[in-house]
């Protein structure tokens, strides 16, 4: 801990709101009882003074820590204390002798399936008993494993540790874990027994808050044997919080056919860094040129934790977005008004009444009158076989600014009614439109049920435009 002259003054108010009286009396008994060093030079013609003059000793003598700890270990209780470790930020919150044992409890965890509920407990007893651990603990420990958090438990004070057993309790909430509750109870009673402390009932559970993992891909003038290079850009961001989230993605630029392994690493980064903000897994949003929103992403092998291939599809729930809407101010604005009418479809419950269904391909131009005052499209007929006939027409799609628009890649055998039955069922599985997050588990749930693998869904809303790819001068995240 550095104790320079704020730090210094807040350990100062400290002593002399629980040390309160006239004069330095009580406080000099506390140091004189724990203290071998001489006070003779003290001085001071009352209390504060004195308390200053005493602070000084000790940092000459380096002994504040010791002090600090004292103070914290005797008087733990004291709403100055707690205060004044919450304004230290990174100050450990010293708990008192006998330090609590949970191995008996954590050897009960598995790795696998009770880590995050053992994590969220841990940061939502936390935050109920001191504060944000983001804002306690900005250098804060890692809280990647049982052990880490284990750790924690031990080191901090009793009633951190009986508050995550009361969360912990909550987090079991299915039958087949009904022995880990009952060993959590059955220990959360033993400490709060032993130390007298009583746990606090957790508020009601609050809805998880959801991370974006943005990708975007923007095309290279590198080439290699006819493959086409794109650098990958990626940012991490919490549903409606304006600030990135630092998480160390390095920008890469490789071929499109290296851009799954790439891939797999962000999404470990991401969320292992979303989950001290309690997200569970993020969803994706990747922002593809025109060229490539034919490319079947869902196949896509990713790895897991373990280095075994997945496909992204099952792996992940992903959204397709434009990077030319990203790029693009004038279309972007046009996706902001028909985003309006979006969101007045989902309230009236007819969005999927509301999208224009496109039966007949459409010349190049015809979309813009079509889908001028449309939440989206339904595209029936099948895209034109030559490639820069079908790119015109994505082209259209992305210029009209429609935040939802489905189609499916050329296919034989499969009729305007089928594909029409395709898009109803995505759209009425999805209770709000506007929640991309749900929007992906749908059809992550879709292609699972129906596998399909020609039916493309391009969509975009005003929020979450990735920075990055544009930026003249590299960002520096929150």
């Amino acid at each position: 801990m550095e104790w320079n002259g704020p730090n210094q003054g807040k350990l100062r108010k400290a002593l002399l709101e629980i040390y309160v009286g006239s004069n330095s009396q009580s406080l000099r008994l506390f140091i004189r009882d724990n203290f071998t060093c001489s006070l003779d030079d003290v001085g001071g013609d009352d209390r504060e003074t004195w308390a200053g003059a005493l602070i000084e000793k000790f940092g000459q003598e380096n002994l504040i820590d010791d002090l600090y700890k004292t103070v914290c270990q005797q008087h733990s209780e004291h709403p100055a204390i707690t205060k004044l470790q919450s304004e230290l930020r990174g100050a450990l919150l010293i708990a008192k002798e006998p330090k609590i044992n949970a191995s008996e409890l954590f050897t009960s965890f598995s790795p696998y399936t009770d880590f995050a509920a053992v994590q969220t407990a841990f940061l939502s007893a936390f935050k109920d008993t001191y504060g944000s651990f983001l804002e306690i603990r900005p250098e804060h420990p890692p809280l990647n494993t049982l052990s880490q958090i284990q750790a924690l438990i031990e080191a901090y004070q009793p009633k951190l540790a009986v508050q995550f057993a009361e969360y912990l309790r909550v987090e079991f909430n299915e039958p087949n874990q009904l022995r880990l509750r009952e060993a959590v109870v059955a220990w959360r009673d033993r400490i709060s027994q032993a130390h007298n402390v009583t746990p606090k009932p957790p508020p009601p559970a609050q809805a998880e808050r959801q991370g974006y993992l943005l990708v975007t891909l923007k095309e290279s003038a590198r080439r290699t044997d006819g493959n086409a290079f794109v650098t990958v850009f990626s940012e991490l961001r919490i549903l409606g919080e304006e600030a990135l989230v630092e998480f160390g993605a390095a920008t890469v630029t490789c071929s499109l056919d290296e851009v799954a392994t790439h891939l797999s690493d962000l999404i470990h980064q991401a969320e292992e860094a979303l989950s001290i903000y309690g997200c569970g897994r993020a969803t994706l949003e990747l922002f593809l040129p025109c060229e490539h929103l034919d490319v079947n992403i869902a196949d896509w092998d990713i790895f897991n934790k373990k280095g075994r291939p997945r496909p992204l599809g099952k792996h992940r729930s992903f959204v397709i977005r434009s990077f030319e809407r990203a790029e693009d101010s004038a279309t972007q604005a046009e996706v902001k008004r028909k985003w309006q009418l979006l969101k007045d479809c989902v309230e009236q419950q007819n969005a999927c009444d509301r999208f224009h269904p496109q039966e007949a391909c459409p010349a190049v131009g015809d979309l813009e009158d079509k889908l001028k005052d449309k939440p989206g499209l339904k595209l029936l007929a099948e895209l034109p076989r030559d490639r820069e006939d079908s790119l015109d027409i994505l082209d259209d799609i992305i210029e009209s600014g429609v935040p939802i628009a489905l189609w499916f890649t050329p296919v034989e055998g499969i009729t305007a009614a089928e594909k029409l039955t395709e898009f109803d069922t995505l759209l009425q599985a999805c209770h709000c439109l506007t929640d991309f997050s749900h929007l992906a588990s749908q059809w992550r749930s879709q292609r699972q049920n129906h596998p399909n693998q020609h039916l493309r869904v391009l969509c975009d809303c005003p929020d979450r435009w990735p920075i990055k790819p544009f930026l003249k001068e590299p960002l520096v995240a929150s």
